[in-house]
């Protein structure tokens, strides 16, 4: 529920707004591995980030707080004569679309109540794609498959 006092700021995103920053890293980043001194990064154990201004193309970074010294790691390929800038492309051309399940289920909910009829329309023009699918099929297989191993282990656990 929204608060009273302040409420939420909404702001509605077509599915032209997601941008594809990961073919962009791959092209325009490197050396995501190694740090100055030529040691592995292992970067779910750095505790501390920092960016500056005068090195743009430089992270550094601290494993523990209490290191005196930040590594240095450069991500950026160095610019060359012709190098020209590249800016983010759209993450999907079309709306990504839902499971079916998860279709019929909002649309119970318009029809319920739960879901304010004004919403309705938006709700039925929803596309299904073939990939959310094949996912709750297979998160349906999963949970018979645990269902099956409780019951196997223990027939009184079952919901």
């Amino acid at each position: 529920m929204a608060r009273r006092n302040d409420p939420y700021s909404v702001h509605e995103l077509e599915h032209k707004d997601f941008l594809d920053f990961k073919s962009l890293s791959n092209h325009k980043l490197k050396n995501r591995t190694k740090d100055e001194e030529g040691q592995s990064v292992h970067w779910q154990k750095i505790k501390w980030f920092r960016y500056t201004k005068d090195e743009p193309k430089t992270i550094f970074f601290k494993y523990d707080f209490t290191a005196p010294t930040f590594r240095k790691l450069t991500v950026a390929q160095q610019a060359t004569r012709g190098t020209r800038t590249t800016h983010p492309r759209s993450l999907y051309e079309n709306p990504p679309g839902i499971s079916a399940l998860k279709k019929k289920d909002l649309l119970t909910m318009c029809t319920n109540g739960s879901i304010p009829h004004c919403y309705a329309e938006f709700y039925n023009t929803l596309t299904v794609g073939m990939i959310s699918d094949y996912l709750d099929n297979l998160k349906i297989k999963t949970r018979s498959v645990c269902l099956h191993q409780r019951s196997f282990l223990n027939p009184s656990s079952l919901p």
